[in-house]
């Protein structure tokens, strides 16, 4: 389903002048999802991150109408899954260099707004800081950041955490077999509580991503996915397109109706 996705609209799978044409037309908003190649447990293809952050900004760009779709970066922040064979990673300072280097490319092209779309949870605080960061390198570019995808991940009831699990758990495993079945192997599907070594423990993020994941489980598996269906997968996807889009879109009004900073401070001066 994935390698035939929105080709019109990826630019991998468009030739230049078309590229051209659509930036001549109006077409000035990119969308770029920061994914990861690493182990999903032993159901769940180590390109899981990647897949999902495409479909994510295909389907965001297809909603605002006017976007185009830059390839996904990966690899990402992953060293707490390297205990598993065919993990890659990059570090915070080479994942933020490679961000960077993306926008300034797009921007030379002529796109004024870039949604950084985060489909991998360790790479969150650095698309944060590089965000922030090209935001100052490039002030004529409006940089979306959309961190944290599981705010979006909205039902009758949450989908990550201690007690839903923290990865290839049931929604990943959902939205896997909604997008690409013929990668997901149900049969090799386990259900891992996850073994923090103590109740009081509040934040599980603490020994996720300062160890390994192989310290809190033997599969990689943190959750229960054997329960996921592709029915699941499709309603809490699509609805979590709609909304990361709303919010790109209310982001991108904001910025462009922002007033100046030194319009903000004549005013303060004639108060």
């Amino acid at each position: 389903m994935l390698d035939n996705l929105d080709r019109d609209i990826r630019l991998e799978f468009m030739a230049w002048p078309k590229v051209r044409d659509r930036i001549l037309a109006g077409w000035r908003t990119a969308v770029v999802a920061v994914g990861s190649t690493e182990q999903h447990g032993p159901h769940l293809p180590i390109c899981t991150d990647e897949l999902l952050g495409t479909a994510l900004a295909c389907g965001v760009a297809r909603r605002l109408g006017d976007a185009l779709v830059a390839p996904t970066v990966r690899p990402g922040f992953s060293p707490h899954h390297l205990a598993f064979p065919g993990t890659l990673t990059v570090g915070h300072d080479t994942l933020a260099a490679v961000i960077g280097d993306y926008c300034e490319s797009l921007a030379a092209h002529g796109f004024t707004n870039i949604a950084v779309l985060c489909s991998h949870g360790g790479n969150s605080p650095t698309i944060r800081l590089a965000c922030h960061a090209i935001q100052r390198r490039l002030p004529r570019v409006h940089v979306v950041p959309i961190y944290d995808l599981m705010q979006y991940a909205t039902g009758d009831r949450p989908f990550f955490g201690r007690e839903e699990g923290l990865h290839a758990n049931l929604i990943e495993t959902a939205w896997m077999l909604h997008l690409a079945p013929h990668l997901v192997d149900m049969s090799a599907a386990v259900d891992e509580d996850i073994g923090l070594g103590s109740a009081s423990l509040k934040d599980a993020g603490v020994p996720l991503f300062h160890g390994s994941v192989a310290h809190l489980s033997a599969s990689g598996v943190l959750g229960r996915p054997r329960g996921a269906t592709a029915k699941l997968g499709a309603e809490v996807f699509e609805r979590m397109v709609d909304l990361v889009a709303d919010e790109v879109r209310s982001l991108i009004a904001w910025f462009e109706n922002k007033p100046a900073a030194s319009d903000r401070g004549d005013r303060k001066e004639r108060i």
